[in-house]
């Protein structure tokens, strides 16, 4: 998608992106995306809805995967790191305003590509 000025959208930070996965465990959950001001992303998985997890979503919290956003149009891209190890995230804005996004985790080496839907969020939750 790009913006009217010709350049390619970047993630939105007003909310979160989230993709329905089954964990570890078989449990149904998210894996969810924020993208935060300050070019820093926060990463995690949960069971619970986008509303319900968006304000623990934050660069404070220490056992969360983190990095610093990169972009080269139309690609963006993170490196993330947390107490459980490392991961490398590529992706781009779709025509639609979802997200496809690469990952490679540097503990298993696993690859998998998923696609993030936005859930914008009210002010009180930003």
């Amino acid at each position: 998608m790009a913006l009217d000025d010709g350049t390619a959208a970047r993630p939105r930070c007003d909310g979160v992106y989230a993709c329905p996965v089954t964990g570890s465990s078989g449990d149904p959950g998210w894996n969810y995306l924020r993208f935060h001001r300050d070019g820093r992303v926060t990463v995690a998985w949960a069971a619970s809805a986008p509303d319900a997890i968006a304000p623990y979503l934050t660069p404070e919290r220490d056992e969360l995967d983190q990095g610093y956003l990169t972009f080269d149009e139309p690609v963006f891209g993170f490196s993330t790191a947390s107490r459980h190890g490392q991961g490398e995230w590529a992706g781009f804005v779709q025509a639609d305003g979802t997200l496809f996004v690469r990952s490679v985790s540097q503990i298993n080496g696993q690859t998998t590509d998923e696609v993030y839907v936005f859930h914008p969020l009210d002010a009180s939750s930003q």
